[in-house]
Parts: C-alpha cells; structure tokens; sequence
C-alpha cells in the first residue's frame, strides 16, 4: 500500500462499493428467486380456484341446485358468486402481472400472506362443496 492517505481512503471506499454492489446483486437474486416460485404458487391456486368453480357450475346445472342451502347457510348460487368475487379480487391476472413487473420485497410478503390466506379460504371452499355433493 501507498504512504498516501487518499489513495489509502479511495482504495477502502472503492472496496466498500464493491462490496456494496456484491450484496446488492446476491439480495436482488434472492427477491428474484421468491419471485419466480410465488408466481408458480400464485398460478397454480389461480387455476385450482378456476376447477373449482367449475366444478360448482357444473354440478349446479346439472342438479338444478342454484337455489339449494349449503350447510354454510347461504345457496350453492350465492357460494359460487362468492368464489368468483374472492377470485377476481384475489386471484387475478392483474395482480399476477403487477408481481411480474415488480422485484419488490415488501409487495413479495404482501403478496404470500394474501396467497396464505386464499390457499386456506380454497381449502374450506372444496370441503364445503363435497359436503354438498354428499347431499
């Protein structure tokens, strides 16, 4: 090393750039990585829920059951307008596109809590609607 303290000083400010940059790129990959395997979740629960209704619309039409009670209280109609509606609010295409274009970590988190949360909500949807085919 030089006797001269600038070059001294530039030397350990130009490590601590590099430094810097080094796990700026590592983080960025990482956020890049959740990223990539909540979008296959995120798809993946779109397309259950899509079967699902389906599925009700189906057995709706092909037992006229639109107006029959489930045992959650409300009609298989009124259940299926609710799955729709949790679809689209949830669910989205727009909201896959938003996470797409977005390497943001706190949208990241947001975003698997939600899918958390509708992971759960399909769950209970499907064992509701077995308890209705049972009937």
């Amino acid at each position: 090393m030089p006797n001269n303290p600038d070059l001294t000083v530039l030397y350990g400010l130009l490590a601590c750039i590099a430094i810097y940059l080094l796990i700026k790129y590592i983080n960025k990959s990482r956020v890049r990585q959740k990223k990539q395997a909540l979008l296959e979740r995120f798809k993946a629960l779109r397309l259950e829920s899509i079967e699902l209704q389906k599925e009700i619309s189906n057995y709706m039409l092909g037992h006229n059951a639109e107006h029959n009670p489930t045992p959650a209280g409300v009609t298989v109609g009124q259940f299926l307008r609710q799955l729709k509606h949790n679809h689209a609010a949830h669910l989205s295409s727009k909201l896959i596109e938003k996470l797409q274009n977005s390497d943001n970590p706190l949208l990241i988190k947001k975003t698997t809590d939600e899918l958390d949360d509708q992971e759960t909500k399909l769950k209970e949807s499907k064992e509701l609607f077995l308890s209705i085919e049972k009937n």
